[in-house]
């Protein structure tokens, strides 16, 4: 009983030490940084949302200690709130390597290489951490679909590339010559059929050009038959 009496009075006196407190801000997830606003009196999620740049939604998503109707506010005040996204910023991949060139030969098989790696490659790549078939295609200059003809292990949702194995990213000369490529250049001969000759027929042999001609009304056409 003495127990439970002295584990009472530590957990009132805790709650009362805490009442009233405004409880600290903290990213959804830890670890991670992110570009900080101190709240002010009266501020609201449009007024932070106007200087900070970061729309409702993203604050709500940042920050978990604000409610869903953006009005506990004021518990925070003095408080520090992410305005930018704790996880690093997300932008597109963008080409670092230039414009593409053409391969006119053929490059030493790199290795390792995943079984079913297209083997007549102007050059390859090995695969990073954080690689996936989007920033592969956009760095080198080569689209998804071509991407995946040359490397055909690759499944169509890009889910199973290898870490440090060595990949396709450009044909030799260019990819339509490659049999079986969706838009191969290559066509079946064409085969010229004999044409068959027609006698000649006048259309106007079966006029009778023997018909008497009889005077015409005025207004008549004379190109009428009959």
């Amino acid at each position: 009983m003495q127990l439970l009496h002295l584990v009472s009075q530590v957990v009132l006196t805790a709650t009362l030490a805490n009442a009233g407190k405004p409880p600290v801000v903290l990213p959804r997830q830890s670890g991670t940084s992110c570009k900080t606003y101190t709240v002010q009196a009266n501020d609201t999620c449009v007024s932070i949302s106007n200087s900070s740049g970061a729309n409702w939604a993203q604050l709500l998503s940042w920050n978990s200690a604000i409610d869903k109707t953006c009005s506990n506010l004021g518990t925070l005040v003095d408080k520090s709130i992410c305005v930018s996204n704790p996880s690093g910023d997300f932008s597109m991949p963008s080409n670092t390597k230039g414009p593409t060139s053409v391969a006119t030969t053929a490059a030493p098989i790199a290795t390792p290489t995943p079984d079913g790696t297209n083997s007549y490659c102007g050059e390859y790549f090995k695969v990073g951490s954080t690689d996936d078939c989007a920033t592969i295609a956009t760095e080198f200059g080569i689209s998804r679909d071509d991407f995946l003809f040359l490397n055909p292990e690759v499944w169509e949702n890009c889910t199973n590339l290898w870490k440090d194995y060595n990949y396709c990213i450009k044909p030799v000369g260019t990819i339509t010559t490659y049999t079986g490529h969706p838009e191969s250049t290559s066509t079946i001969p064409f085969v010229d059929t004999p044409a068959t000759t027609l006698p000649y027929v006048d259309p106007l042999g079966n006029i009778n050009k023997n018909v008497t001609v009889i005077p015409l009304a005025n207004e008549t056409r004379s190109d009428c038959y009959r």
